[in-house]
Order: structure tokens, then sequence, then C-alpha cells
């Protein structure tokens, strides 16, 4: 009877993540693995696959957001490879989307979302704005308490704070046509959290980067990489450990190796109310 139950059990839990099916906790990283950029504060090219993985990996991370991914590129020493499925599979995610942004050398660039739970529906949407273009995905899931929730990763303009601020705008449009019950902003934002393009992202949505004044960003020491969700109050709260302390911050390589990216991860863990 044990041994049922037990597959009973496992059963269940196949069943309801090939539903899309995610927790009401649940932890999430947003990580800009520098494919797009030289070699530059204390980093090298070409990529360590294990040891970018391994930050990925060790978050324990529902879902994961990454940024400057190369696909099939084969720039900076790296081999031409489908970078972010590379990463899932080394990190240990079933489910890889990678979603374009512009074709170059011969391959594309843009962003990606690894997850642990199959999405009930995918979509790269376009962003306005000048200079380089830019995407994020809508990946749809149902929460365990029956809500719907959409994980959006992104990358907004690094020139422009008109392309950023209409891209926010872009985002804003998006969800208020496309509606979820719960949505998950995370990316490289490429602004601070008191800029005019946040104060706009936040009078719709609540940030939940922990510290988020605290450097993200090798380059200057900027809190660029952030962590938004909807509603905006009252719906999610960032989980704290046993001792008070905050289950979410900033990863990097482990003490005595470089920089895996001129970005360090950026996890946030929360429970939607």
């Amino acid at each position: 009877m044990r041994a049922l139950n037990t597959f009973f059990f496992l059963f269940l839990a196949s069943a309801a993540q090939g539903e899309g099916v995610v927790p009401m906790r649940l932890k999430v990283l947003t990580f800009n693995v520098a494919g797009g950029a030289a070699g530059a504060y204390g980093f090298t090219q070409p990529m360590n696959v294990e040891r970018t993985a391994a930050i990925i990996r060790d978050s324990g991370a529902d879902f994961v957001a990454l940024q400057e991914v190369d696909k099939n590129i084969g720039r900076y020493g790296n081999p031409r490879r489908d970078t972010s499925a590379v990463l899932a599979e080394a990190a240990g995610y079933p489910f890889e989307h990678f979603g374009k942004a512009v074709s170059i050398g011969g391959g594309d660039y843009g962003n990606a979302l690894l997850s642990k739970t199959k999405p009930a529906g995918l979509k790269t949407v376009r962003l306005p704005g000048t200079g380089e273009a830019r995407v994020f995905i809508d990946a749809r899931y149902t929460m365990a308490g029956g809500k719907t929730l959409s994980v959006c990763a992104t990358h907004l303009c690094h020139a422009s704070s008109a392309s950023r601020l209409a891209q926010v705008e872009g985002i804003i449009a998006h969800y208020a046509a496309n509606p979820a019950d719960r949505v998950i902003i995370a990316g490289d934002l490429n602004a601070a959290y008191d800029s005019p393009e946040l104060t706009r992202l936040n009078e719709v949505f609540g940030c939940l980067t922990p510290e988020p004044e605290k450097a993200t960003y090798l380059g200057g020491g900027k809190a660029i990489d952030h962590v938004y969700v909807f509603p905006k109050s009252g719906t999610w709260g960032l989980v704290v450990g046993t001792g008070g302390e905050a289950v979410s911050g900033r990863r990097g390589a482990p003490e005595g190796e470089p920089p895996a990216s001129d970005h360090l991860a950026l996890i946030v863990t929360l429970q939607s109310l």
C-alpha cells in the first residue's frame, strides 16, 4: 500500500507539472549572462558554461530569466551553440524558451526563460523604442491556488531612457490587453529603482528586488537587474528565512574565482498571498 501511495503522489506531481501548475511559494532568478559582451570587469570570454550553469542550478529557482543569450552566433571564442538550451540541460531545467530580439553573425540574440514547470502558453513580444530591438517573453501558467500567472522575462534598452520608458509602457499595455491574475517581471531593466522609467513601472507593478539600490552590474556598481510583480500590493510577499533574513540576494562566482558575467545573478523568493 505504501508503494502504491508513493506511486499515486508521484503521478499527481507529474500530472501537475504537465499541466503547468506552479507552487504558491516560488523562486525567481534573473541573470544577464553576458553572451553579447566582450570580457570586462574581471570576467573573461569564452563563457564558462559549467560555472554559469552551476550558479543557475544552485539557486534552486523555479523560473530563470536570462539576458544576452547567443544562439548559433559563435563570437568571443564561443562555439556556435544554442546557449540557453545548453544551460538548461546543464542546470537541470526541462523547459526552455528562447526569445529572439535580433539576428547577428549568422545566428540570433535575445532573452530566454528556463522553468521547472511546463508553460501552458508562450509568446515573444516585441517592444517599442529606438536602437537595438528588444523583446520580452510572456510565459503563462496556472498556480496551485488556481490563479493564472504570467512570467515576463525581458531586457530593456541600455542606451536611452526614452526608449526604456516606451518599453515600460509597452509592457503595461500588453498586460492591460492580455491580463493575468499574477505577473512576475524579471530581467535586466538597465535602469535604477528611482529612474523615471521604473517610477512609471512602479505605478502598476510592485518592486520585490531586495535592496533595490544595491549593485547588480559590475560596471560602475549599478543596480539595474530587478524583479517586479502584479498586483503591486496585498498579493505578493518577499519570503524571509527562519532568522529573519531574506531568502534572496545576489550571486556571483565562488570567492577567489573571476566573475561569471559582468552582472550578478539576482535571486528573489516570493509567496503569492
